[in-house]
Formats: C-alpha cells, structure tokens, sequence
C-alpha cells in the first residue's frame, strides 16, 4: 500500500488505478452507492479519531518489513497494531483487494520460479534476474508507486534473501 502526500491531500490506491497495468475499477465501491464496509485506506479512516496517526506507516521501512502477504492475497502482521491497522482502519483486505493480491502472488511466485528454473546452475545470472525484476516493481510511474507493488517485491526481497 502507498499513500501519497501531495499539497496537504493524501491519496489512495483508489486512486492510482489509473496506473499502468492496474485493474482496479472497483476498489473503492462507495463510489458506486455500496456500503461503507467496502471503503479502502484514507475513505475508510475517515471514520476513525482523526487525531491518531496510523501505527502502520508506508513510509516507515521498519513497519513495511513486518507486514506479510499470504496466497490468498491476504496482508497481515504478526505485529498487532499493525494488523488493526490493515483491517479495521485501512480495510485492506477487502475482497477485491485480495483477490488483486492473490492473483499478483500467484504471477509472481511463477516469474520466480520460472528465472530458478531456468537458471539454476547459474546463481549469479539468477541474482541478477532477480534483481531485475525487483526493479521493475520499484519503478515509479508519474512518480507513482505501481499499485499492490509490495506483494511481488515482498516475494522477490525472500527469494533474494535465500541467495
């Protein structure tokens, strides 16, 4: 997840689906007349005390680091502020983000195992094509995170740190 600060007005994945290669049409359903239940990052906060910050911070790598993401798309921590955050404040794992999430996991886990299969008796070209495709996630567009970035650089950072 990214928010993005821009002239005192945060962002949202909702909108960044605009980016390249993002589906995101119906993220955000309160666009659409659905229930408040259905609202994502800083929509769904808007419901909560203001006044405290988020425990979970995008921009923090520390907490970044203690976030995991499950097959089934699922975004999680083992620590517990964190998950609150994930669930009940930011609305992460609601189910068209998961279903996003899952379908990343899965494309991803196979371009990984793809470049191991392909080049397993070469450990330093597999580094180097992991590496690639690590950059690739990290990549800005308009200056813009790709949405959901963090599930395949997630994986990608774990096969690296096997090497």
């Amino acid at each position: 997840m990214k928010h993005i600060q821009k002239n005192k007005e945060s962002t949202c994945l909702t909108e960044l689906k605009k980016q390249k290669g993002a589906t995101f049409d119906d993220l955000n359903r309160k666009e659409v007349g659905e229930s408040k239940a259905n609202l994502i990052c800083d929509k769904s906060k808007a419901g909560f005390d203001k006044t405290n910050d988020l425990f979970v911070n995008p921009l923090n790598l520390n907490r970044i680091k203690e976030l995991e993401y499950l097959p089934n798309g699922e975004i999680t921590s083992n620590n517990e502020k964190i998950k609150r955050d994930l669930k009940v404040i930011l609305n992460l794992n609601e189910e068209i983000l998961q279903e996003r999430r899952a379908q990343l996991y899965e494309e991803t886990r196979k371009k990984i195992r793809q470049i191991k299969r392909s080049l397993w008796d070469k450990p330093k070209i597999k580094k180097s094509e992991l590496q690639k495709l690590k950059t690739e996630w990290k990549q800005r567009y308009n200056n813009k995170f790709r949405p959901l970035c963090r599930v395949p650089l997630y994986l990608i950072e774990k096969e690296l740190a096997k090497l």
